[in-house]
């Protein structure tokens, strides 16, 4: 399947409840990535996300899903099924403004 094909499978939608843990994994796995090929010589090996601070995101973002569901979204790869969420975007408001 070439990329054209892929994207036409790809749709966003609010996020819901469900979504969090994949959010999460997808958080932790991109930002753990990028802490990898930022590190300088003589820095510690970045380590992944510990289970409890892995919860204490979903906490955080369940809030913020609760508060402001309309600036909480998803992209999932219709194809890959439920392991499919490829994507996510977190906003706050407050008063007129959003916080991304």
């Amino acid at each position: 399947m070439d990329r054209i094909d892929r994207l036409d499978s790809v749709r966003a939608r609010p996020l819901c409840a469900d979504d969090l843990p994949a959010a999460e994994r997808a958080s932790a796995t991109t930002l753990l990535e990028a802490d990898r090929r930022s590190g300088r010589v003589g820095e510690p090996e970045p380590r992944p996300r510990p289970a409890a601070a892995s919860r204490q995101w979903i906490d955080r973002m369940r809030h913020f899903r609760t508060e402001d569901p309309g600036g909480c979204w998803v992209a999932v790869d219709e194809s890959e099924g439920d392991d499919g969420l490829i994507g996510f975007a977190i906003s706050q408001n407050r008063g007129p403004s959003w916080f991304r």
